[in-house]
């Protein structure tokens, strides 16, 4: 079964109707109601299961990315040419890829505050439901999205290599794999530093954002956050709303955004400033 077929038009396909929460295992909700949660990229959908304790992990599928042919025997067959292919896991998150068979691969991801083994087990359970979803001749639900929807515009259109290397890195930086929908645009040099734009779905209301910082970037209102992660790398993400989104089977979300971030191993006191800079020279191009 090739992505395309299953999926259909990729820029504008559901993610979250091709997992139907009815469909998932008893221990989705053993502790509480799964709910919807703002997801990091338009192309997502993103629910948080409660687990004991108040603890929670954080699911997200749908992003699409390209897996090459020596992946295609690789990992577990679930059936009609689809194969679910272990990518990264730690204690803490667990990422797996539901391969297509014309090469396309879905992102599966899990995430947690505190250590968890299940992590991987939730991840599969998602790409066993999507997986029998399709083979069933399930189809996938579709946004009704208007001409100037972010669905329609190329993240990397938006971010041209000349504009990233705008940024002050110390080295030139390499676009990495393009994404099939086209709604998302990265580059880096060697890890040193990370630029990331990313068309997403999020509420009108900015401050809902953890520890933001509402300022004014390009003449839109923007949410800046910083963030620092365990392997000591930090990051500054900006994000402003576009549009009205369409409603989604599982969020009430109703804005499209878009979100760049800036990512650098190093500690640096010009991160926010060179990200605000960036996204003031993005802002002005939303039209």
């Amino acid at each position: 079964m090739r992505a395309k077929d299953a999926l259909g038009d990729l820029t504008t396909y559901d993610a979250c109707t091709v997992a139907p929460m009815a469909a998932m295992p008893a221990k989705f909700s053993r502790y509480g109601t799964p709910y919807a949660a703002s997801p990091y990229s338009i192309d997502q959908c993103r629910v948080i299961v409660p687990l004991a304790g108040d603890h929670t992990i954080d699911l997200d599928w749908g992003k699409l990315r390209s897996m090459p042919g020596p992946e295609a025997t690789k990992g577990a067959d679930l059936g009609g040419g689809m194969r679910l292919v272990a990518d990264q896991s730690a204690a803490t998150f667990c990422v797996q890829d539901l391969r297509f068979a014309d090469g396309l691969a879905m992102s599966i991801e899990a995430d947690a505050e505190t250590k968890s083994g299940e992590l991987c087990g939730y991840t599969r359970d998602v790409a066993v439901v999507i997986g029998k979803f399709l083979r069933g001749g399930g189809t996938a639900g579709h946004a009704i999205v208007q001409q100037t929807s972010l669905r329609h515009k190329d993240a990397c259109s938006l971010l041209p290599a000349k504009l990233a290397n705008s940024v002050p890195a110390g080295s030139p930086m390499i676009a990495l794999e393009v994404n099939p929908t086209h709604h998302s645009c990265q580059y880096t040099n060697n890890n040193a530093q990370s630029i990331v734009l990313e068309f997403i779905d999020t509420s009108a209301d900015l401050s809902v954002f953890t520890d933001a910082k509402i300022v004014k970037v390009g003449g839109r209102v923007t949410a800046r956050v910083t963030e620092t992660y365990g392997d000591g790398s930090t990051s500054c993400r900006l994000v402003t709303t576009y549009t009205k989104a369409p409603a989604s089977q599982y969020s009430s979300q109703n804005v499209e955004g878009v979100a760049v971030s800036i990512i650098r191993r190093h500690s640096s006191s010009s991160l926010c400033a060179d990200a605000t800079a960036l996204a003031g020279k993005l802002w002005v191009k939303l039209k």
